[in-house]
């Protein structure tokens, strides 16, 4: 009688960002080093923490390093941005790059404007205007607007 094989479970890699979120919230930064997890604080990790991170330790690195890739595609891309799917690895899958998305949003390395993504530092300026303005092409409502002021 031979042993049944052992099927591989990939983890959900949003179950993984709602980890990450958590321990940032609770005021942890998560990076890698050298394929390592690094945690700040590390003397505050909890016994439950750092056995999830045991745990999901191959699940987390692969997603950052999946966040590192797009964070260096989107800055090699500049001003220029990236549309969905440019500049990442032909492999990936939407999934893929929605949850290395999630780690970029979630530390304030990526913005999404005008259909593109952009590092941070190569963002355009937010266009700071009225809360609302009256469409063009529905002048009967400016006139009503003018009228109940």
């Amino acid at each position: 009688m031979s042993a049944a094989p052992k099927l591989e479970v990939i983890a959900d890699p949003f179950a993984i960002i709602r980890a990450l979120n958590r321990m940032r919230a609770a005021g942890f930064a998560l990076s890698l080093e050298n394929g390592w997890i690094a945690v700040e604080p590390l003397s505050r990790l909890t016994d439950a923490q750092r056995a999830y991170l045991r745990s999901y330790k191959l699940a987390l690195v692969a997603l950052l390093e999946d966040a590192e890739a797009l964070h260096h595609a989107l800055v090699d891309s500049g001003p220029a941005g990236l549309v969905w799917m440019e500049g990442t690895p032909g492999d990936w899958d939407d999934t893929g790059l929605l949850a290395a998305g999630e780690v970029l949003y979630g530390d304030g390395r990526m913005v999404n404007a005008h259909g593109r993504r952009y590092a941070i530092k190569h963002a355009p300026a937010v266009e700071i205007g009225p809360e609302y303005s009256v469409p063009v092409e529905a002048p009967e409502i400016a006139s009503r607007a003018e009228e109940a002021a």
